[in-house]
């Protein structure tokens, strides 16, 4: 029996260096994270799922360069559209792992 997968960075994007040329003076990063294996648990049901898993998610620098904002959207508000049950229970758990991973990166103890 597998055990149950997390989530992980597949991808990032540092836009600081070209939206710097356009005048913003912010730091912005991008991220892409997933897991097949739990991307898999709604493909199987609509594979139209696809285009939300896996997730993205915006880490923007505030204005006074002091503080950052987190932005994601909730995995179950775009995917499970139609209210299939078992696609809604698969995306709403996507829901509280993405949540996890954020909190954790968030909330780390220094």
């Amino acid at each position: 029996m597998r055990r149950p997968e997390r989530l992980r960075a597949v991808w990032r994007n540092r836009s600081r260096g070209w939206i710097a040329k356009y005048g913003i003076r912010r730091r912005a990063l991008r991220w892409i994270f997933g897991n097949p294996l739990i991307a898999i648990t709604m493909l199987r049901h609509d594979l139209q799922a696809g285009l939300f898993v896996p997730i993205e998610l915006l880490l923007l620098e505030t204005e006074d360069q002091r503080r950052c904002s987190v932005s994601y959207v909730r995995p179950s508000s775009l995917i499970a559209i139609n209210r299939e049950p078992e696609l809604l229970a698969a995306a709403q758990a996507l829901d509280a792992k993405a949540h996890a991973y954020v909190a954790a990166a968030v909330c780390a103890e220094d």
